[in-house]
């Protein structure tokens, strides 16, 4: 069993396997579209024994399946869906081949662990894909070892191999106390106490309701050069300049007259009432942020009548970018607004491809391949936190109507078309409605964005020699 394609991996990658099999237990953090389960790969098929990858969103166990089939003669066999006999059906299958690979869920981490001590074999390495979506990253977690997540305390006892690799191109959201979890397991004596670590790395205020950590290091630069041993990080600037850069800008556009009412009601009165008599009541804070941020995607999400003035001006950007002969995505928080998009927004002639929450195993991934293999004007419509596990590199410009608070989740969704295999530039526009809840979400992402790039800038985690 082998590597079978390493002609077809470029320096950075091939660099990158090299490190994490000689140190052992790191984290891949490469940006987004630069390959990370390639270079993975190559690296475990240096690894001699069996492999367990955990992955951190369902959808991804299928794209590490066909990629183990795309890069490799190794066999892998998954084992996540479904009841509890059609799983250990898939265990016994894994036992009885010579596969290499099995593949699962972060929901059946201790059942694969309890089934390597059963049959008395360990694992030569696990691999955790997209960890920060297991929860390893919670904020539960910031306390003493043992009082964290319960996937937390699952991965405490049953994360034991000698290889461990943890991949995720987003890898911090709050700043650098995300990332003790990880490094607790990659060398508990060292990390065995979280508050050691934060005090050490992190700006932690004594405040009247108790502890605050701050979201940037104690010393930006200093930690980067701390974090070298234990994280392979580069962008795709560094690696590839030849790439054209992804550029990212802000549309403003202007609300109708019928939906500013509905948005001063619900700032003010924190109730509205719609076209069709309905009141809309927000009887908190949390509630209130949401439905403006609906407003202002389309008063339709509530129940009323009027379009607003989001979708006519999305309308007319896609008719111009389509008939251009440019690839589009569109993204958004919202369910209802996907299909609001394809009713009010698409012109004529246009293939339009939908990803949205729920779907299928490897569904996600058949419709991008289908955009893909489109060769006339199309469209790809989805909601931003089901924007994973798949990639469409020839999308030219992509939309966000609406957007997460999350940075992690708004960047996810941008990096479906900025992979390394895309040839041309990538235009990301927000749409934004000016002296609204618009500008404050998009205060709390760049926030985000800033934090994580000032902690993870690629060139203070170039490789070192182990």
């Amino acid at each position: 069993m082998a590597f079978t394609k390493t002609d077809r991996l470029r320096d950075y990658q091939l660099a990158g396997a090299q490190k994490l099999v000689a140190n052992k237990r790191m984290i891949l953090a490469d940006t987004m579209g630069l390959g990370k389960t390639a270079t993975a790969l190559k690296a475990l098929e240096d690894i001699e024994g069996r492999v367990l990858i955990v992955c951190g969103l369902k959808a991804a166990v299928e794209v590490w399946r066909d990629e183990i089939g795309k890069w490799t003669d190794s066999k892998a066999i998954t084992a996540y869906g479904g009841n509890k006999p059609r799983r250990i059906a898939s265990i016994q299958r894994f036992l009885k081949s010579d596969a290499k690979y099995l593949i699962t869920n972060a929901a059946h981490l201790e059942q694969m662990s309890k089934l390597a001590a059963t049959h008395k074999f360990a694992w030569a390495a696990q691999v955790f894909d997209e960890y920060h979506l297991t929860g390893l990253t919670n904020p539960k977690n910031r306390a003493q070892a043992g009082k964290g997540t319960k996937f937390f305390e699952t991965a405490r006892y049953n994360v034991k191999a000698p290889y461990l690799f943890f991949i995720s191109g987003t890898p911090l959201s709050a700043g650098p106390q995300d990332l003790w979890p990880v490094l607790y397991l990659i060398d508990r004596k060292k990390f065995r106490s979280f508050w050691k670590y934060a005090y050490e790395h992190c700006i932690v205020k004594e405040e009247f309701f108790g502890k605050k950590i701050e979201g940037t290091p104690r010393d930006p630069r200093a930690f980067r050069r701390f974090l070298r041993p234990y994280m392979v990080r580069r962008t795709k600037k560094a690696v590839a300049p030849e790439l054209p850069a992804k550029q990212r800008g802000m549309l403003s556009v202007e609300m109708s007259e019928r939906q500013r009412a509905l948005y001063q009601e619900i700032t003010e009165e924190m109730i509205a009432e719609l076209d069709n008599g309905d009141l809309v009541v927000t009887p908190n804070a949390i509630t209130k942020l949401l439905r403006l941020r609906q407003v202002l995607v389309s008063p339709q999400l509530l129940g009323d009548s009027d379009v607003g003035g989001a979708l006519p001006a999305l309308a007319e950007f896609l008719e111009l970018e389509l008939a251009a002969g440019n690839p589009v995505a569109v993204f958004t928080p919202f369910r209802g607004a996907v299909d609001l998009v394809r009713q009010h927004c698409v012109p004529k002639g246009t293939a339009v491809f939908t990803v949205v929450g729920g779907m299928k195993e490897g569904e996600a991934q058949g419709v991008a391949r289908s955009y893909e293999e489109h060769k006339g004007p199309k469209l790809l419509v989805g909601t931003i936190k089901s924007a994973l596990a798949y990639s469409i590199p020839s999308v030219a410009a992509e939309y966000f109507l609406g957007y997460e608070w999350s940075y992690n989740e708004n960047a996810q969704a941008e990096d479906r078309g900025d992979r390394i295999t895309r040839v041309g530039s990538l235009r990301v526009n927000y749409l934004k409605h000016a002296g609204t809840v618009d500008a404050k979400v998009l205060r709390a992402v760049a926030t985000k964005r800033r934090v994580s790039s000032l902690i993870l800038r690629s060139q203070d985690l170039r490789y070192v020699a182990p």
